[in-house]
């Protein structure tokens, strides 16, 4: 056991994925050797089984593992393989590549079938790589088939067979878990829901938060895609004509920020009334806000029937609030109000679902006043921002389809509130 879990975590200490080919290759290289270690040293029957069966394989015995280096059985199996292992949903492309003289990068045999391993940590394969190594091992066209798995298709068929595996096998536990982790760290993984890490990452230590930089910002960037398939985020993306995820608008997590965001909608949001959703320590915040000063001027100049109208939207819904918040400059002496933002505070919040029809009137006049006072002041960017924090204790617990609809809720709220404040 100790040989064996000395190679796995000295596969698991590869580099983070990025543009250099060489640290790329090594990757490759080494998720690749992890998973035939787990194949290979894990309960064969519950592990391998299911990899077997995934691929239209029956599991048999006398199994041989091979790395690179072509096993003399290669040859002989009846049903031969090619499989091809993406780090998405599978692109196979025609392109020649420089790669392609390359040998496979592992190999799976027995008397009756064998595969050909060959992956990659992006989406895209070359049909052309694909078939030199199948030529190199002496398989003629015809004589094979092609098949792709993705790593995330491999993280969730290992995710089951985890919990299958009985507390007494040690060995199968580490390999797997530690696998499962490797996978995870190097972004493998399909988002699934939120969990504690998307909220806990912003308390960490920046040394500790500067390897999770990628986790987080793809995970991010998953919960906006499940989002962006609800309803009430659809509506709020057609205010812009920028209904897909990667047109959107993100402010990317950090070694030291104390959260992260998004705007759903694609470039014109951050020049209007936009929605955003942000990650906080405490939970998720969504909000429709200016970042503009001049929208927060315009919406002054409209008259009084569109302060009424916003607070008697609001308070339609229990815990939406309204604010007049102060975005403090970063150097309030600069004459460039695009700059950085160094704190900001609310010298005004109310609920509007707690007012009776005189004090809504009454609150309306308030929020125009002193919005129009604040915009006077040259240290901050005054902003009028409509909004409704939910805890993560609420996330959590739910599964993925109701972690959506939590937040749907009150999107479909300030969707109709955008509206109003995109027609001033």
């Amino acid at each position: 056991m100790a040989d064996i879990t000395r190679n796995i975590f000295y596969w698991f200490r590869g580099p983070t994925p990025g543009a250099d080919p060489a640290a790329n290759r090594q990757l490759e290289n080494n998720l690749t050797k992890a998973l035939i270690s787990v194949l290979e040293h894990s309960d064969r029957q519950l592990i391998l089984g299911s990899f077997l069966r995934k691929l239209g394989l029956r599991p048999c015995r006398d199994i041989v593992f091979s790395l690179q280096r072509r096993p003399l059985l290669a040859g002989t199996a009846k049903h031969r393989l090619v499989l091809a292992i993406t780090g998405g949903e599978t692109e196979a492309v025609s392109k020649r590549s420089k790669t392609e003289a390359g040998r496979p990068d592992a190999w799976i045999c027995s008397r009756d079938w064998t595969i050909l391993i060959e992956s990659k940590i992006g989406s895209k394969v070359t049909t052309g790589q694909l078939r030199k190594h199948a030529k190199a091992a002496g398989w003629p066209r015809g004589t094979y088939r092609t098949a792709y798995l993705s790593w995330h298709e491999l993280y969730r068929l290992h995710k089951a067979s985890a919990r299958s595996i009985p507390k007494r096998d040690t060995v199968s536990r580490l390999l797997l878990e530690n696998w499962l982790r490797y996978l995870e760290h190097q972004n493998m993984t399909e988002f699934e829901k939120l969990e504690a890490i998307d909220f806990d990452f912003f308390n960490l230590p920046p040394e500790e938060r500067r390897s999770l930089l990628p986790h987080m910002k793809e995970r991010i960037r998953g919960f906006a895609r499940l989002l962006a398939a609800a309803g009430p985020a659809r509506k709020i993306g057609n205010l812009y004509k920028q209904r897909h995820v990667d047109e959107w608008k993100f402010g990317e997590p950090s070694t030291t920020g104390r959260g992260s965001w998004f705007n759903l909608g694609g470039d014109p949001s951050p020049q209007e009334w936009h929605a955003t959703v942000f990650f906080r320590p405490s939970g998720l915040e969504v909000s429709v806000l200016n970042s503009r000063i001049h929208l927060a001027r315009k919406l002054c100049q409209s008259g009084l029937d569109v302060f009424r109208d916003l607070i008697e939207e609001a308070s339609k819904s229990r815990e939406l609030c309204v604010a007049c918040r102060r975005a403090w400059y970063h150097n309030p002496n600069s004459p460039y109000k695009g700059q950085k933002i160094g704190h900001t505070d609310d010298p005004l919040i109310i609920m509007p679902a707690t007012l009776d029809a005189h004090g809504k009137d009454s609150c309306a006049t308030l929020l125009k006043t002193m919005l129009e006072r604040s915009l006077k002041d040259k240290r901050w960017r005054t902003e009028l921002q409509v909004t409704q924090e939910i805890p993560r204790d609420r996330f959590l617990p739910l599964s993925p389809k109701k972690q959506v609809a939590l937040l749907s809720e009150p999107l479909g709220q300030l969707h109709r509130i955008l509206e109003l404040l995109l027609a001033v």
